[in-house]
Order: structure tokens, then C-alpha cells, then sequence
């Protein structure tokens, strides 16, 4: 995939900088309405719609979201992981989307870990979060 250029229609990508140390680091796509075209493979077009396998690397501090579903999760020695996302439901290109970046979830002021938010959420719901959005997604498209 061709590098990101800052603050372009080809997504955002922000890191810490001499004029601006505080910067956080994060990565992210937006393709409102026919903009996946300059970054993706693609039949551009919201008519147009495909199921989405997306394998990315990212520095292993970071947490990497994609549409669809966490597959799995690999760790490498080089300090990198790579995330492996699948949507089945087709999705047209505009909705494609990926993210990068050291989130934290807070609740009251209070940091909440990304496993206890989905624990929390699948107990109240007595659903699986990923089934929930997959068979959201499915019915809705």
C-alpha cells in the first residue's frame, strides 16, 4: 500500500513532530463518498460492493481496527504485530476503513481495559460483539 501523505483525501496520519512533540500517533482512513480509489484496489463507486480481508502491521504498542472481525492477531520479534480483519458481509468501498493508534477506553474517568469493556458489554447484551455487528451489518446491507 503507498505511504500516506499528511492530511490528504487519502487519509490522516499524524505522529509527533518538532513543532508539535505532543502529536499523539495514529493512522486513519476516510473514503466519503469515492475516495478509497487513491490508496485501495478498487471499483470506487457506492453501487459496488465487496467482503474486505485486511492484514495489517503496525508497531505492537499500537492497537490496529478494521472493518469485519478480528480473525487473529500475530506478534513478531521485530517489536511489529499484524492483525488480520474480515468483513463477509460485502461493504462498499467508502465504508472501508482501518485505524491505528494507542486507544484507551475510559469510563467515569477511569481507564477501562479493551477486554473488560467487551466482557462488560457481551454480559449486559448476551451477545457476542462480533457476532452482534456481523449479523447487524448482514441483515442492514
Amino acid at each position: 500500500m503507498p505511504a500516506f501523505t499528511q492530511g490528504t483525501d487519502r487519509g490522516r496520519i499524524c505522529a509527533p513532530r518538532e513543532a508539535f512533540p505532543g502529536e499523539p500517533w495514529f493512522a486513519a482512513t476516510d473514503h466519503e463518498t469515492e475516495r478509497a480509489r487513491f490508496w485501495l484496489p478498487t471499483v470506487d463507486l457506492p453501487c459496488v460492493r465487496s467482503a474486505l480481508d485486511f492484514h495489517l502491521t503496525a508497531e505492537a504498542r499500537f492497537t490496529i481496527l478494521a472493518n469485519g472481525t478480528l480473525v487473529s492477531e500475530d506478534r513478531h520479534a521485530d517489536g511489529t504485530k499484524t492483525a488480520h480483519w474480515r468483513l463477509e458481509s460485502p461493504c462498499p468501498s467508502y465504508l472501508t476503513c482501518f485505524a491505528v493508534a494507542e486507544y484507551v477506553r475510559t469510563y467515569a474517568g477511569k481507564t477501562v481495559e479493551t477486554d473488560d469493556f467487551r466482557r462488560i458489554l457481551e454480559a449486559r447484551s448476551g451477545r457476542s460483539l462480533g457476532r452482534f455487528f456481523d449479523e447487524w451489518f448482514h441483515t442492514a446491507g
